[in-house]
């Protein structure tokens, strides 16, 4: 219902039209804070340009093939020139590429899009902005301030460093203003206290300096204009600095202190395609979150036996599904050979976990058998007591699948097709980022959800970065995982009852909690 809902609701945004600039306001930096019409048009992208690292939540968005520039300001620039934008933009506009250029907060709010603007027109080529939520609104909400709260007067003025430049009288009304959000104040914030004292504002007004607004890290340092005028500039970057009666986060409003997952930095191993939902799952109940994916789902080299397997389809009596992978990759090797559901014929359908069921329940399938735990060696014993002997069955699987579920089949008098669709294979490295956070000892937790996830994230780590696994705890998603962790010398420190990915995620809060 969610995903056709959605589904609809982006439809309706359109596509912009070829040769279009997309100026996309990211919002504050949560990857959930960014609008539905910034979203699709991402996903719509040829070109993205950005001043985002690799890290970006963003770029799961992004279409396989898309070209991504990086745009940031270089060392003593204070931005990217519009001049040097438009060398970028302009050819491959006109020749119809979709370009986003992708800006931090709102792109009109001290982000001078104005002349990006004003260069696109003169250039002849369509532009569009996009709004998005700008670091004042983020910052405020997710810390708890009440900008406009009755007590503070209803008035909120944004500002830049820059704002004591007008006449006394300009600063004077600054000063009076209900609560100030000053943006790039960091490096001058005792200067701006001090000048706020000379306009009239009171010593004890409350100031709150809030860092990394709706990111991992993020923070609040709190005091008064009268004390803070006299300390030192050495506060984290970026943030953002409320000044007013009502700048203090409000403990009634301090929604996020009671996430239960707050501090926790989670790597996720899964395929980036299936580890959308874990993340997002575990980020709303306030962990960081971070991808290495360790599994690469690939066609195997040569189709011959399932193409074998797939012309017999009307003499087997079962069709064994051991994961969503499975399913997908089944499914569209059909399609290649332009067969439909009805090739299926009298076949009845088992399935191992919730999420194999949910992937076939998608495509109009529907499991006749799944075990109550969600392991190959459940699923023997529940078919063996439905039972198979003389039972011709096709298993549609990875390349690299264990051989326990047929050889349990076989034993039982079943004749067995255990037939490779695809293979697993993994990166020969991990991203420098994720590889920097683990020598730094910055990540908490790894989730496994195969044992092929953990030997591949092995083999992609140098011996130096391995070492640094000692430090990090491990959460696999059942015995086999385990086993496999295990083997290698290395502790699991928690393995989820349900062998799931909602499992292990329940797994983890139940630990975090004790």
């Amino acid at each position: 219902m969610i995903r056709s809902t959605m589904s609809a609701f982006f439809t309706r945004v359109g596509s912009a039209a070829p040769g279009t600039v997309s100026i996309v306001g990211a919002g504050p930096g949560d990857g959930g804070l960014i609008t539905v019409k910034g979203a699709v048009r991402l996903a719509q992208a040829d070109v993205v340009l950005h001043g985002m690292g690799a890290a970006s939540p963003y770029w799961s968005l992004l279409k396989s093939d898309v070209e991504e520039i990086h745009v940031g300001r270089k060392p003593g620039e204070k931005r990217v020139r519009a001049d040097v934008l438009m060398q970028i933009v302009v050819p491959r506009a006109r020749a119809g590429k979709r370009i986003v250029h992708l800006r931090g907060g709102d792109p009109l709010i001290f982000n001078r899009t104005e002349e990006e603007c004003a260069a696109l027109t003169e250039a002849g080529i369509a532009f569009e902005l996009v709004p998005g939520i700008t670091a004042a609104v983020a910052a405020a909400a997710y810390v708890g301030i009440a900008p406009t709260h009755p007590d503070a007067g209803a008035d909120v003025l944004g500002l830049t460093v820059g704002w004591n430049k007008g006449e006394a009288a300009d600063r004077a009304r600054v000063a009076s203003c209900g609560t100030l959000a000053i943006y790039l104040a960091e490096q001058r914030l005792t200067d701006i206290c001090a000048e706020l004292l000379d306009a009239g504002i009171d010593g004890a007004t409350s100031v709150s300096i809030v860092h990394n607004a709706t990111r991992p890290g993020e923070g609040v340092v709190s005091g008064t204009v009268g004390e803070l005028a006299n300390a030192s500039d050495d506060l984290p970057t970026p943030s953002i600095v409320f000044i007013g009666r009502s700048a203090s986060p409000r403990p009634e409003m301090a929604w996020r202190k009671r996430l239960p997952l707050l501090g926790q930095r989670v790597l996720i191993t899964r395929p980036q395609r299936q580890a959308a939902a874990v993340a997002g799952r575990l980020t709303a109940l306030g962990a960081e979150v971070l991808e290495a994916p360790t599994l690469n789902i690939e066609p195997v080299d040569d189709f011959t036996q399932a193409n074998r397997a797939l012309g017999e389809l009307p003499h087997y009596d079962w069709i064994v599904f051991t994961s969503a992978n499975g399913v997908r990759a089944f499914l569209k090797r059909m399609r290649i050979l332009g067969m439909d559901l009805r090739a299926l014929g009298r076949a009845r359908i088992a399935a191992v976990g919730p999420a194999t069921v949910a992937a076939l329940s998608r495509r109009m399938l529907k499991a006749d058998l799944s075990p109550p735990q969600f392991v190959g060696e459940s699923l023997a014993e529940s078919m063996i007591q439905v039972g198979v002997q003389g039972q011709r069955i096709l298993l549609p699987r990875a390349q690299e699948a264990r051989a326990e579920l047929p050889d349990r089949l076989k034993a039982a008098g079943a004749f067995c097709d255990d037939v490779p669709f695809y293979r697993v294979t993994g990166p020969s490295e991990l991203p420098p980022h994720i590889v920097g956070r683990l020598k730094a000892r910055s990540i908490d937790w790894i989730l496994f959800t195969s044992p092929s996830a953990f030997r591949n994230l092995l083999r992609a780590l140098d011996a130096e970065t391995r070492s640094a696994l000692s430090e990090v705890k491990f959460a696999s998603i059942g015995p086999v995982t385990t086993a496999a962790i295990v083997a290698a010398d290395h502790a699991v420190e928690l393995e989820a009852a349900e062998s799931s990915a909602e499992g292990l995620t329940n797994a983890l809060l139940k630990w975090v909690a004790n």
